[in-house]
């Protein structure tokens, strides 16, 4: 995990194995990736190198 602020937003990068999952897809109102997106401006998912990927973008 590597969390970065530059003054202007605080950007969240986290790299794990597992699973790919598309963790955008939860739904439910009372899950942790719920909260993120009401709090965050962006949120990015991808898989790289066989690693899943997130970065969270939050103003």
């Amino acid at each position: 995990m590597i969390i970065r602020d530059n003054g202007n937003h605080i950007l969240i990068s986290i790299k794990y194995s597992g699973v790919c999952i598309n963790i955008m897809e939860d739904e439910d109102i009372a899950s942790n990736m719920a909260i993120l997106n009401r709090i965050s401006q962006k949120i990015d998912y991808s898989q790289i190198l066989g690693l899943n990927n997130i970065v969270i973008t939050i103003k």
